[in-house]
């Protein structure tokens, strides 16, 4: 069940919260069993205290203003902080006055920001101060707005090199229009170990117009269009080092992807397919996987395109051989297919599972995976 946001329980900030300090007198005021408590307490409701689940301006700005009250009353909560969601950031907005408090969040490791046209007030000093905290290593960028490259070039000269898992759903930005690093204020590089480019993010994962982005030891990368990617320009430490793929093949991939490139990889995620040959091509050219997820949009489970796609995935003869998901959205499908008459080789194998995630699972397993790394 999932937690009420501690900033909206009002007898919790007056009653417990708001008033304890790191002081003494009021350490001593606290029994051990309740000072335990408190503490364990406060680390679990403020891990992320701006996630909302209805993201409109009122409730973003009512709760990033009972978090600045609290972080006012008791600056220490702020080492609870874990992850932080910047979302509608408007000038000199609460969010921004919370960037500004003469304290640091220590521990933050994850921040999710959402950049409209008014990119210029991310270079404000406050909020630098958060995009460059060195305990950084989740940073996610949310934009659906064209913004000029030498705004999204100070950003990412801005950000701490700590990052280690980037999230780009950035429609509009080209990170093939930045201009490579050096001189006045460089970039360090960011050694990124997974990268997720969502909604159309364009790029060519070459060296020379990554930076800051270094992916010469990515393990892990989620695209979602394949044809988007220049695969050709990726460098051969990528290939070597990729352990993880998630991937949406679409209409334009006519031919699939050819995975061989990636000696290492072991996970394959097909997330959408838009034809069955595609789908067939690409995972036919993965050269010792481990497990391959296959998503129901893919398929339409008939007959014919089960029997072709069973036998390929089922004359695997690497060891051992990969294990093969079906990914459902909703449980009452899986009882809908019989799932051994239709991949009769894979179940004579048992090597076929079959399992339900929502959107919502899919990306806590994305999230589970990266973090693993």
């Amino acid at each position: 069940m999932a937690l009420q946001n501690p900033l909206n329980i009002q007898e919790l900030l007056d009653l417990c919260i708001g008033f304890v300090s790191e002081s003494r007198p009021s350490l001593l005021s606290c029994s051990l069993v309740a000072r335990a408590w408190v503490d364990t307490a406060q680390s679990h409701l403020f891990h992320n205290p701006l996630r909302v689940t209805q993201r409109s301006l009122v409730d973003i700005d009512a709760m990033a203003l009972k978090l600045l009250e609290a972080l006012q009353l008791s600056p220490h909560l702020a080492r609870h902080v874990r992850a932080l969601d910047f979302i509608q950031v408007r000038p000199d907005s609460t969010i921004q006055q919370i960037c500004s408090l003469d304290f640091k969040f220590t521990h933050l490791e994850k921040l999710t920001i959402e950049v409209d046209d008014r990119i210029e007030y991310w270079q404000s000093e406050a909020f630098v101060r958060v995009l460059a905290l060195p305990t950084l290593r989740f940073l996610a960028i949310h934009s659906s707005v064209r913004v000029p490259s030498s705004c999204s070039e100070t950003l990412f000269r801005r950000l701490s090199p700590s990052v280690q898992h980037l999230r780009l759903a950035c429609p509009g930005w080209d990170l093939r229009e930045i201009q490579p690093g050096g001189g006045d204020g460089a970039a360090a590089p960011m050694r990124l170990k997974s990268l997720t480019l969502d909604a159309g993010s364009a790029q060519s994962l070459h060296p020379g117009v990554m930076w800051p982005l270094d992916i010469s030891n990515l393990l892990a990368l989620s695209v979602w269009r394949a044809d988007k990617i220049s695969w050709n320009t990726i460098p051969r430490r990528t290939m070597h080092s990729l352990r993880i793929l998630n991937l949406r093949l679409s209409i334009f991939d006519e031919n699939g992807v050819d995975l061989s490139i990636f000696p290492k990889l072991a996970v394959l995620r097909v997330d959408r397919a838009y034809t069955l040959s595609a789908l067939c091509q690409t995972v036919t050219t993965i050269p010792s996987p481990r497990l391959i997820i296959i998503t129901a949009s893919c398929l339409n489970f008939e007959h014919d395109e089960c029997d072709v796609l069973d036998g390929i995935l089922g004359s695997f003869d690497s060891s051992p051989l990969p294990v093969v998901e079906f990914e459902l959205v909703r449980r009452d499908d899986e009882g809908q297919i019989e799932w051994g008459s239709r991949f009769p080789i894979l179940t004579s194998q048992k090597r076929l599972r079959v399992v339900c995630r929502t959107w919502e699972m899919a990306e806590e397993w994305w999230e589970q995976t990266i973090n693993a790394l």
